[in-house]
């Protein structure tokens, strides 16, 4: 193997293996959500807190401006959600007639889950 690419769903646990790899000369890339504080060589993502700036001004328009809105996340730590749910706030804070809550937390194997 000459490199490897991970797209870690907890990067608090990958960030010690991932400095041993670099140690070792291996490069490791993180696609999707990043490790910053690893000796990772390159990350590929995007901007998740202007994700979330986006979804809430679509929001926003298709509900007219005013109403309730909820969020729903997966309890996942990890940190795009986090950040994609900041940008969310931030935009939806400028739509003055729309109730927000949550976030509320949903499990990935679907026992929170009612139909």
């Amino acid at each position: 193997m000459n490199g490897i690419v991970i797209s870690p769903a907890n990067p608090a646990a990958l960030l010690e293996p991932i400095d041993r790899l670099a140690a070792r000369g291996l490069p490791v890339v993180t696609l999707g959500s990043d490790i910053p504080e690893s000796r990772r060589l390159g990350h590929v993502g995007c901007d998740y807190i202007d994700s979330g700036r986006i979804a809430a001004q679509l929001m926003g328009t298709l509900v007219g401006g005013r109403g309730k809105v909820a969020i729903l996340a997966f309890r996942d730590i990890v940190p795009a959600i986090q950040q994609r749910i900041v940008g969310f706030r931030q935009v939806m804070g400028e739509f003055h007639d729309i109730e927000l809550s949550g976030p509320f937390r949903l499990s990935r194997t679907g026992e929170d889950v009612y139909g």
